[in-house]
């Protein structure tokens, strides 16, 4: 029975694609073409219940502002109507038209006044502008009012890339995670913005492999990066393996891991050995089986639980 909450799935409408095109979408990687009957085949597959769905990078990356306030709108109209089409299958992460302040500001209310969303999904930067930049203070406190969730997903880094052969996705993205994660602990952006729930992609990157350092550093506001690291939210996107599960546990605590498929970016041979090896701990460790499939999605989107009852 499918039973996994997906926090970190991606769709491809024709029109988004035409618009931002496939070399800028794909960026190296090989294309294809994404369909929701596909997609609902591939989340059956993998035991997915349920996918708070998002555009991936490069989000609304046009020159032109009116024209990616327009694309991001018909972006969020286009995942409302997969909830009301599918309302037991989906809900979703609106798109911004980044960085243009004013018109996030009016795209996020639209997103949760008009259309009820599950949050907000932001990249790692703009044009070269991570999250903590104060040029996105008056986004990040219209969120923390609102408590939002946020789903932070990596793009391409303003760092020169260390391989033109090598595609962004691989290495590029891990990292400006982490760079995005250093900005907002360097700039105080956690501790001002606490009631923001940030969700974090692939494990938080590269976070893990530096974890030591953060036992030694603080924000401006005295708080150890650590602890507010704890009350961040990671998903299993392309990390749900033996060697990297335990070490994230350790680092946040289980409360704060999510599942997270990447569909339809990740192929089906590297998804589902992942979705394998989480479902061995329903044997071994069901309480952490259980926290991951589904509780811990549960209890972030606590303000959607009447919409989820009884559909997972």
């Amino acid at each position: 029975m499918a039973m996994y909450i997906d926090t970190h799935h991606h769709i491809l409408p024709p029109f988004y694609m035409d618009a931002i095109g496939k070399d800028a979408i794909f960026a190296g990687l090989p294309s294809f073409t994404w369909t929701l009957e596909q997609d609902l085949e591939s989340m059956d597959y993998n035991g997915i219940a349920r996918a708070v769905v998002s555009i991936s990078n490069p989000g609304i990356a046009l020159k032109d502002g009116k024209k990616a306030a327009a694309i991001a709108r018909r972006c969020n109209d286009y995942i409302k109507q997969m909830i009301t089409d599918h309302p037991d299958r989906f809900d979703g992460f609106a798109a911004m038209p980044m960085p243009d302040v004013m018109a996030a500001l009016d795209e996020i209310k639209y997103a949760f006044d008009r259309l009820n969303l599950a949050g907000i999904g932001l990249l790692t930067n703009y044009e070269g502008m991570y999250l903590g930049d104060p040029h996105f203070d008056p986004i990040l406190a219209e969120l923390d009012a609102r408590n939002a969730v946020v789903f932070v997903h990596p793009t391409r880094s303003p760092h020169p890339p260390l391989d033109s052969l090598v595609p962004p996705p691989l290495v590029e993205f891990p990292h400006d995670t982490m760079w995005a994660i250093a900005s907002m602990i360097s700039r105080g952006a956690f501790s001002k913005y606490s009631g923001i729930q940030f969700i974090f992609a692939h494990a938080g990157g590269t976070m893990l492999s530096i974890g030591a350092r953060f036992q030694i550093w603080k924000d401006p506001h005295g708080i150890a990066a650590i602890d507010l690291l704890k009350h961040c939210w990671f998903d299993l996107a392309l990390s749900a393996t033996p060697a990297t599960v335990p070490i994230l546990i350790n680092f946040v605590g289980s409360s704060q891991v999510l599942f997270g498929s990447d569909l339809p970016f990740v192929p089906e041979p590297f998804l589902t050995p992942m979705v394998a090896y989480l479902n061995t701990l329903e044997i071994g460790q069901p309480d952490l089986f259980r926290v991951i499939q589904r509780d811990n999605a549960t209890e972030l989107f606590s303000s959607l639980a009447k919409r989820w009852t009884n559909q997972v």
